[in-house]
């Protein structure tokens, strides 16, 4: 899957691991680490391996009462072969 979006502006401070979670399955299945702030260059785009695709997949963080809390990021599926090999 690939996970695009900003990180706010300012200086990096420190890492922030974000989860990707599977909401139907309300699973962890995968994460990945952003710096938390950059004065430069804030847009990004990753890829991301998980288990399987799922429409209920989002990336965030868990709060202090371990609730997830979403990034707001984008999430997409890649796009699957078309015509006579992906028929």
């Amino acid at each position: 899957m690939t996970v695009s979006g900003p990180i706010p502006e300012g200086p990096t401070t420190a890492p922030v691991t974000y989860f990707v979670f599977d909401k139907a399955r309300n699973a962890i299945v995968g994460n990945l680490t952003l710096p938390n702030a950059s004065p430069i260059s804030r847009a990004f785009q990753l890829n991301v391996k998980v288990p399987d695709l799922s429409d209920s997949l989002d990336v965030g963080v868990f709060d202090a009462a371990g609730d997830f809390v979403s990034a707001g990021f984008k999430v997409e599926a890649p796009t699957r072969p078309q015509g006579a090999i992906g028929a």
